[in-house]
């Protein structure tokens, strides 16, 4: 198979690039007092929230909900309700917020991956840049986690330079295997064939490691066309219920039509980035309709933002054991049980025929013996292997944590289960455990997306139990 260069793969007509990410500063805005004057704030906050959006548009992160709080804070304004219009615009700052650092989990998990692919190639200051992205990205510091990105695209595109022709086709592998896992594909796994075409440049035969790369790149397409060819009839048939429904769908049917033509020529890099645009301009459909809002003041509008029950929750109490349960999206649950028969019941409830990501310590074969879970993506938290996609609980606050906030920035995510916490809280800490929920929760409940634990309390101390109990909206058992 030909494999098409890096600039037959992206059209800078269509797909623009980003301004530099050192340009980008993120002003802090004083929460309002009840001195301050109401002009001022606004103002302020206006500015604020105005570079946020600007941010969040130049990483094509979604806006479309503080677009909608943005509309409600001026309306408010308009009527001289100004309380109401500050608390409005502060909800949207926390939104456009929580969104930048769901798309910035899902950039260091892309860089995390791209580094491991180079294996090998990878340099030491690829690897300390990296590093530094993920202490920027931990304590929420967006200008210096931008300006890092930056930089380590900037290494990472002149190590490909370096490569030359096993650069470009280094490049398109790590982008092919990134959209595999996006779509929901079986894990592929580029780094195996970049070691083997390393091993052959090392003996002097590049030409050797050339085609162990080449042939990765069509394996890869192979797998990838069916997954978007899928995607793109899931987005025409929402297209279609959108216009039905009387929403202007202009803007993502223009993206359609580019995407359908770069997949006939056959542009997968330029269909993956088409893809993610469109997945940040598209409207909301009947799929994921919500009720209604009340306007609170502007101190208890952020939680009330978040309590929030969706039209797909509206039947959803949990059955036996928790019969009276009512599962809300946007809330939080904790199951104090040693196995998770009531929290499953309880996943599958809130879940309905959207998706969800349930995480788990016990082994998933013996899981799925017990409970099916569709449309469910099933991840092992253990320090062994056997699975295919596992991660030692060390590191969650790195890709465990990146691994959840990239879930739920799917549209069509509702529900996240963390099965087995004592286990986390044996090997992390309170602490560490504490401080992961707490982002977790924030992050899901800007989202709607309900969040379940279990927790084994005979496997922790008392005092442990009743700080991840505090964290929790509801807590049974």
């Amino acid at each position: 198979m030909e494999v098409p260069s890096r600039e037959e793969e992206v059209s800078p007509a269509e797909v623009p690039e980003p301004e530099p990410a050192s340009a980008v500063q993120i002003p802090e805005v004083p929460a309002p007092t009840p001195d301050g004057d109401p002009d001022i704030i606004f103002a302020e906050l206006a500015q604020a929230n105005k570079r946020l959006v600007e941010i969040a548009v130049r990483y094509s992160v979604d806006v479309r909900a503080a677009a909608q709080i943005l509309k409600r804070a001026a309306s408010f304004w308009k009527i001289n309700e100004k309380e109401d219009a500050i608390g409005q615009m502060h909800s949207a700052r926390v939104e456009l917020t929580n969104s930048i650092e769901l798309k910035s989990a899902e950039l260091l998990l892309e860089s995390e991956r791209n580094l491991n692919n180079f294996g090998p190639f990878a340099t030491k200051e690829m690897q300390q840049v990296l590093s530094e992205m993920r202490a920027y990205q931990t304590t929420l510091d967006f200008d210096g986690f931008f300006s890092t990105l930056n930089k380590f695209q900037n290494l990472r595109e002149a190590s490909e330079k370096d490569l030359g022709s096993l650069g470009q086709l280094i490049s398109m592998l790590n982008t092919l295997e990134t959209g595999i896992m996006s779509l929901g594909g079986s894990q592929f796994n580029a780094k195996t064939f970049i070691e083997k075409a390393y091993a052959q440049t090392e003996k002097g035969r590049r030409k050797d490691g050339e085609a162990v790369l080449t042939m990765a790149v069509s394996q890869s397409i192979e797998i990838l066309q069916p997954l978007i060819e899928k995607k793109v009839a899931q987005v025409s048939a929402r297209l279609k219920e959108a216009h039905a429904g009387g929403v202007d769908v202009r803007g993502p049917a223009v993206l359609v039509r580019q995407i359908t033509l770069a997949l006939r020529g056959r542009r997968f890099v330029q269909v993956l980035q088409l893809l993610t645009r469109i997945d940040a301009v598209f409207p909301e459909t009947s799929s994921r309709k919500k009720t209604p809002e009340k306007h609170s003041s502007s101190k208890s509008h952020v939680r009330a933002h978040s309590t929030v029950v969706d039209s797909k929750d509206t039947s959803s109490s949990t059955k036996g054991h928790s019969e009276e349960l009512e599962i809300r999206s946007g809330r939080s649950y904790l199951f104090l049980e040693s196995r998770s028969e009531r929290g499953t019941a309880a996943f599958l409830q809130a879940k309905g025929s959207h998706r969800g990501l349930f995480l788990t310590a016990s082994f998933p074969p013996k899981l799925l013996e017990e409970t099916k879970l569709p449309d469910t993506e099933l991840v092992w938290i253990s320090e062994s292997s056997g699975w295919k996609e596992t991660y030692n609980p060390k590191v969650l606050d790195h890709e465990i944590a990146s691994r959840i906030l990239s879930f739920i920035s799917d549209p069509g995510a509702a529900v996240v289960m963390l099965d087995g916490l004592a286990y986390m809280v044996t090997e992390n800490g309170a602490d560490r455990v504490e401080k992961f929920l707490k982002r977790l929760m924030d992050a899901a409940s800007s989202r709607k997306i309900t969040i379940l634990g279990t927790l084994h309390a005979e496997g922790v101390g008392e005092k442990e139990v009743a700080r991840l109990k505090g964290l929790f909206d509801q807590c049974i058992g």
